[in-house]
């Protein structure tokens, strides 16, 4: 069955809290106007709460972009069934910052969800229909925050339409404003809930993406230097790493480690290591990675095929092919 609302635009947040409050199904979800989802999506999500009884269930997004290309998005948590004592444990001290990706550990967008409605509808209601800025983040995570049981699925169903003048996309001149109306609604609402000291610097690091992007936006900089997250799920800590490549994923690992003291760079290598130097970046010649002791080299090349043909010189050179690693992730 059917149901349309006509209203006068009061922004997405009323929008969908017009349509919980109209709503007469247990479990409730979500789908904006220019995305589409795969036939099978709710039924397969369906059948998981109905065997597994969840508050809420969610999966992964597919971003599809203007240009025909594709991204992906995945919660960086493990699949599986999470009771209240575990989504406490396991969920809420990474679920808006993971600190080991350097992003959300659940995806922030409530159209990959499927939410019962008891929980959605108390949650929805406090949320302050002018916030503009995370919307959706401040319905999901305090959702999770306060619902029973969680099922964590990484399947993709949910096809998400990027274009050049989405919402998502536009930044005015008040936008430093709304950021921080986000900011604070999160900490009061983390606070009532008394988990604000597991979530602080979570709100703090999500808010300070939102900056980075309404700056580069506010400033008309096109293509923005990307932000590439360390690969830290092969790489162990405290280990000993050289780097391959100075362009824009070799110094997002650099920063990476600098900062968080993860492990121990001995050696960052690019061809165009006279000009990096220069900069201030502590870049050799390629022919000093032969000279170096490491327990992983860390191929810093966004392209796989070259990557990959990086790699196969090297071997060929004689450096052992079971230290040589390579994993890219982009910041979204």
């Amino acid at each position: 069955m059917f149901r349309i609302i006509h209203k006068k635009n009061e922004g997405l947040v009323q929008a969908r809290k017009d349509g919980v409050r109209n709503a007469t199904g247990a479990y409730i979800t979500f789908v904006d106007g220019d995305d589409w989802i795969e036939p099978d999506m709710y039924e397969e999500l369906m059948c998981k709460i109905e065997e597994h009884g969840g508050d809420i269930i969610t999966s992964g997004l597919i971003y599809d972009y203007a240009n025909g290309t594709q991204g992906f998005e995945i919660d960086l948590v493990s699949e599986g069934i999470y009771s209240k004592k575990n989504i406490e444990k396991e969920i809420l001290p990474v679920m808006m910052n993971n600190f080991k990706f350097g992003r959300r550990g659940i995806v922030s967008s409530v159209v990959n969800k499927i939410y019962k409605k008891s929980v959605l509808s108390k949650v929805i209601e406090e949320v302050d229909k002018n916030i503009t800025y995370g919307e959706d983040a401040a319905i999901n995570y305090l959702c999770i925050s306060d619902c029973n049981s969680l099922i964590v699925t990484s399947n993709t169903w949910y096809h998400y339409c990027i274009r050049d003048n989405s919402i998502s996309q536009s930044y005015g001149d008040e936008a430093f404003k709304k950021i921080k109306k986000f900011k604070d609604f999160m900490q009061d609402e983390f606070e009532k809930r008394g988990i604000l000291d597991i979530m602080q610097y979570q709100i703090e690091r999500y808010a300070h993406s939102f900056v980075c992007d309404a700056e580069w936006k506010s400033l008309e900089i096109n293509g923005a230097e990307a932000i590439y997250i360390f690969p830290y799920e092969i790489v162990d800590k405290n280990s000993k790493v050289a780097i391959y490549g100075a362009g824009c994923v070799g110094k997002s690992y650099y920063r990476a480690l600098e900062r968080t003291g993860y492990a121990e760079l001995v050696m960052w290598v690019d061809k165009a290591y006279a000009q990096l130097q220069r900069c201030g970046f502590p870049v050799m010649p390629i022919e000093k990675i032969y000279e170096s002791k490491y327990d992983y080299l860390l191929i810093a090349i966004e392209d796989e095929c070259v990557a990959e043909q990086i790699m196969q010189y090297l071997i060929s050179c004689g450096t052992d092919a079971k230290k040589i690693v390579w994993k890219v992730h982009k910041w979204n």
